[in-house]
């Protein structure tokens, strides 16, 4: 029986098209090998030898066995190395792994980036599917029937179709045929919840924009502390600190997110 490491680092490196680039080893050839000691020192060598690489740099994340760790590479790939061969598979698996911690908020944003970035992308249906299954965590049900029937549309031959399907009738099952909508009384309250705060204004734009994917309307409010300017994130207006916290519990509940209710004067 292969040893893990070769188990894991063939199937996902050999039968990858990002390795047909030269190198001044045989690299392919290196992946199919049994000796998992003479693949771990072979790419550990072309790593410390193309050092500042997209290539080194993605090997280095995949054959980081702290998967956080892994992930802190791939991130730093994709900002050296936005146009890389790398960097769609990279985006595909920094989703994958904010999906499998359960948070969807910065998942959907990876997957999505994926599909609109590389839309010829051997992870399109993939990456959608799994957009919404993001919206189907999060029992985002409006959003994900809308997107669902997208992805049968644009993608009737996924393997994904026949999930895909099983989800429709699951928000029919679950909603008795209506949606579940979270969204905070419009009213001109004193109250709001602030869900993030940066130094940065772009941060903040992006933070604002990755729930508005989610069908989640917010505001940027800019405020002075110590000389210093804060950009807000807040969602909500409420008459009271009581029906304030009642919505925060539900949006933290679905969102995974912290929040504090602050007075919007």
């Amino acid at each position: 029986m292969k040893n893990a490491l070769t188990i894991l680092l063939f199937p996902l490196l050999f039968a990858n098209p990002l390795f047909a680039q030269k190198t001044e080893f045989d690299l392919n050839r290196t992946l199919k090998s049994d000796k998992p000691a003479e693949i771990k020192h072979k790419v550990a060598t072309f790593v410390n030898e193309n050092k500042g690489t997209p290539l080194a740099l993605y090997l280095e994340a995949l054959t980081e066995p702290n998967a956080q760790q892994a992930v802190d590479k791939y991130i730093e790939l994709l900002t050296k190395f936005p146009d890389s061969l790398q960097a769609e598979d990279a985006t595909f698996r920094i989703g994958q792994y904010y999906f499998s911690r359960g948070l969807y908020i910065a998942a959907r944003k990876y997957f999505l980036g994926l599909v609109e970035k590389y839309t010829q992308s051997e992870y399109a249906d993939d990456a959608m599917y799994l957009a919404v299954a993001c919206l189907m965590a999060s029992r985002k049900y409006e959003s994900a029937n809308t997107e669902l029937l997208k992805f049968l549309s644009k993608h009737p031959g996924s393997p994904f179709a026949k999930l895909a399907k099983k989800d429709l009738k699951e928000i029919k099952s679950t909603t008795n045929g209506k949606y579940a909508k979270l969204k905070p009384r419009d009213s001109k309250g004193r109250f709001t919840l602030q869900i993030g705060a940066f130094s940065q204004i772009n941060n903040a734009l992006n933070f604002r924009t990755n729930f508005s994917k989610l069908g989640v309307s917010t505001k940027i409010r800019e405020k002075k502390r110590n000389g210093a300017t804060i950009y807000t994130v807040t969602v909500g207006s409420f008459d009271s600190r009581e029906s304030a916290e009642k919505f925060g519990n539900r949006f933290q509940k679905r969102y995974a997110v912290p929040y504090r209710i602050v007075s919007k004067n």
